[in-house]
């Protein structure tokens, strides 16, 4: 993989901090389009405007972070849905899976709800909403200087 150098995306205006802003990128969305896909079932509808609305009201959603919505809220529903069976069993069916031998692990559902929470943390980053992203994305848009400027400042005293 050939790397660019900072300087060099600074001019082409692919560096995170020009893509974030970049015209190119799209406008934030006024409302939220329906599911591109129609093999969603109600509970993931409903999800998808959930997070979306929420997403339009805080000015983060754009036409392209769309696939993004609707993955989150596939993984949100395969969470609840393991869940509500993890409660329902309780512990042993719920949580514990118990082999005829006498063995046990965890269960199936605890796999799927573990693994649909980690996929629905990795799609919230895109958007901030955690604390860490947040601060996270607000240094990308904030950033005043940083190692660029000091190259820029070693160049012109160079070339004074």
């Amino acid at each position: 993989m050939k790397v660019v150098k900072n300087q060099l995306k600074e001019l082409r205006g692919t560096q995170k901090k020009d893509r974030i802003t970049h015209p190119e990128n799209g406008e934030f969305l006024d409302s939220l389009p329906s599911p591109v896909h129609d093999h969603y079932n109600e509970d993931q509808i409903k999800y998808y405007q959930m997070m979306g609305n929420f997403l339009i009201e805080t000015k983060k959603l754009k036409k392209q972070d769309l696939p993004n919505v609707e993955a989150w809220a596939i993984y949100y529903d395969q969470f609840i849905q393991a869940t509500k069976h993890i409660n329902l069993k309780g512990y042993e069916g719920g949580l514990v899976q118990k082999f005829k031998g006498g063995a046990t692990n965890v269960s199936g559902h605890v796999t799927i709800q573990e693994k649909a929470f980690s996929k629905m943390l990795q799609i919230s980053r895109i958007f901030g909403l955690s604390l860490r992203d947040r601060a996270d994305l607000e240094s990308v848009y904030n950033s005043e200087g940083g190692q660029m400027d000091l190259f820029q400042e070693f160049l012109n005293k160079k070339n004074a």
